[in-house]
């Protein structure tokens, strides 16, 4: 049974679509259990009527109260010092003291990341924890793209670590014995890009342990070239984000123009179900949050906006972290800098 510390209070819908995601991830799996972190009085209010209902699922919640919660306009290393009892501090720490395997939060992912890092060990061989994300491509199957935001500033072996640990996700979850790496960068040539992408090109080609496939512009993210895309996370961040605009821009014009006249009405009806499946596919309510790697327990960031939905996906995605056994698969990575 996976135990997951719920941090409730963060995020921009908290705490009603997160409690209302947790109950729907409970609802389909009875094997889980979660400890709602956050105010207990709100807790209460929304659950009684559900555990009325759902008698069966009462041994599966526990509720931590937390009041405090850290603002995404806060710094993150003052908020911590200022509010020790917020839900995102609270819900790590019970992981830290073993009452929980792993942690979901709509939070700050700067908070996230300093706070994982003060309350969980990184994993043996990782100098940093990276934002791993999963993305779509055009043969059905996803990529992993890290860093997605951990790491502004990055050194070519935080790059290699990354991805270690990306292939070794790929190994342990989709059971592939030997992951395509691929570097982002602004061409295909070994000597394109700027001096840390040229650093990172030649120590991935040089490391043994990993199928380095080269460099990968950005438009080529989405045509199945490398199962794990390394960038820094200020490249990563810009991707992710670009997309998210890109893709809602174009689902809206779409939108528009079918219900510009009548035969475009018409036509709707025929492909709407196909553009409704791409845009699951994109959609990171649909698909969860983003993956928090290189630490000693599974942490998944859901995206700031995230409805039950996501919160949902995104629990059922940390309780495979956890089941899959690849925190423990990843602890054998040799701690050093230069392999």
């Amino acid at each position: 049974m996976g135990i997951i510390a719920l941090d409730l209070m963060g995020g921009d819908k908290a705490p009603y679509e997160i409690l209302k995601g947790a109950l729907e991830a409970l609802n389909n799996n009875e094997n889980l259990r979660l400890i709602l972190v956050g105010s207990e009085k709100l807790i209460h209010d929304e659950l009684d009527d559900f555990l009325s209902a759902n008698s069966y699922l009462r041994d599966n919640i526990e509720i931590f109260n937390s009041e405090e919660v850290i603002n995404n306009d806060e710094s993150p290393i003052k908020a911590i010092k200022k509010k020790k009892n917020a839900s995102i501090i609270k819900a790590f720490e019970l992981v830290s003291k073993g009452e929980a395997q792993g942690v979901v939060t709509a939070g700050s992912t700067a908070s996230a990341v300093v706070v994982s890092s003060i309350y969980l060990k990184k994993l043996c061989g990782i100098s940093r924890p990276v934002i791993g994300t999963l993305l779509p491509n055009v043969n059905k199957k996803l990529s992993l793209l890290l860093d997605s935001g951990a790491n502004i500033d990055s050194k070519d072996y935080f790059l290699l670590h990354h991805a270690k640990l990306g292939s070794q996700y790929f190994k342990s979850i989709f059971k592939i014995k030997n992951p395509r790496v691929g570097l982002i960068n602004i061409g295909t040539e070994a000597n394109k890009g700027n001096k840390l992408c040229r650093e990172v090109f030649e120590l991935l080609e040089k490391n043994e342990e990993l199928n380095f496939v080269g460099n990968i512009e950005s438009r080529d993210i989405f045509f199945d070239n490398a199962d794990v895309l390394v960038c820094d996370g200020f490249i990563g961040n810009i991707i992710i984000k670009n997309i998210e605009g890109v893709a809602k821009f174009i689902f809206d014009s779409i939108k528009e123009e079918l219900s510009k006249n009548l035969l475009s009405k018409l036509s709707a009806g025929f492909i709407s179900s196909s553009f409704k499946n791409i845009k699951k596919s994109l959609d990171y309510n649909e698909v969860g949050g983003s993956i928090l790697l290189g630490l000693s327990a599974p942490v998944i960031k859901a995206h700031g906006s995230s409805n039950y939905k996501a919160i949902k996906n995104s629990i059922v995605k940390c309780n495979e972290l956890i089941e899959s056994g690849f925190i423990e698969t990843i602890g054998v990575l040799k701690n050093k800098k230069e392999n």
